[in-house]
Parts: structure tokens; C-alpha cells; sequence
């Protein structure tokens, strides 16, 4: 099945918008914090953030779950349509936790050198980050002894 979205510029969104980044007393929202992420986007997605926080079974979406959360904002769009925004959802925030693990694994690795050249070294395998890796060796002076060829044994 083919989703297909095109995020608009409803106005200001959260960005954010993961049950760790509200308050609530009882039953009821009490508050929302953490806006640093906060940008122009699209209602949907911030929307969709709250449902792949809180709108899934172990695995599986919780389709009474998004539905009442629809209901509740009163938002007009039905499941069918809004599930393309939570996959994009799942996606984004996704890739962002891999490239944050890279950028701090990375940014240990600055100051542990057994660290950092293992983890170069399982870069050039996999070819992982490697933008990050050519700055970090830069800043390192090793980037020359990085793209130097290797010699075989």
C-alpha cells in the first residue's frame, strides 16, 4: 500500500508533541513543555507525533485509539488518510534517534580514541555517517590517514 502526504504550513506547531512532553492532572492535559522544536508546519503531523506516542499496542496501531484522539481535536480527517502521517512520524523522529546515536557516539569517540577508531572502522564497513566521520577526522588530523588506501597483508 502506497501512503502519500503533503505537509502544509497550517502554523505554529509543537514539533514535539510525545506524552514526555505533557502534563497532565487526571484525565485532563495540564500543560505542555519542551518547545524546542517548535516551528511553522503542518497540524496533522503534530497530531500524528501525539498518536505514535500514545496510540499503539506494542506493534500494532491502535485504530479506536487514533480515531477518539481525531474525535477529540476535532480533527477532519479520517483514519485511512492520517495513517500516512503517522508513518511519516515514525519515520522522521526514526531517523532522527539514529543520527543523534551516531552524533553522540561520535562525539564520545572525540575524546576516547580506542573508541573513535573503532568506530571509524565500523563506518568505512558499513559506510555509516560519513559526513559526521570526514568532520570528525578532520578536527582529529587523521582524515588523510583515513582515506588513504589500505595496504593488504
Amino acid at each position: 500500500m502506497r501512503y502519500s502526504i503533503e505537509l502544509r504550513l497550517d502554523g505554529v506547531i509543537h514539533g514535539d508533541l510525545f506524552l514526555d512532553n505533557c502534563k497532565f492532572k487526571g484525565n485532563s492535559l495540564n500543560g505542555v513543555f519542551d518547545f524546542s522544536d517548535i516551528s511553522l508546519g503542518d497540524f496533522y503531523f503534530d497530531l500524528a507525533v501525539v498518536a505514535v506516542g500514545s496510540s499503539f499496542r506494542g506493534d500494532t496501531l491502535d485504530r479506536s485509539m487514533v480515531e477518539s484522539l481525531l474525535l477529540g481535536y476535532g480533527a477532519n480527517i479520517e483514519f485511512r488518510d492520517f495513517r500516512a502521517y503517522i508513518y511519516y512520524a515514525l519515520l522522521y523522529y526514526g531517523v532522527l534517534r539514529v543520527l543523534k546515536l551516531e552524533e553522540d557516539l561520535l562525539k564520545e569517540a572525540y575524546f576516547n580514541e580506542e573508541l573513535g577508531l573503532g568506530l571509524l572502522e565500523l563506518f568505512k564497513v558499513h559506510g555509516w555517517g560519513r559526513i559526521i566521520i570526514v568532520g570528525f577526522l578532520a578536527q582529529k588530523g587523521r582524515l588523510k590517514e583515513w582515506l588513504r588506501p589500505q595496504k593488504e597483508n
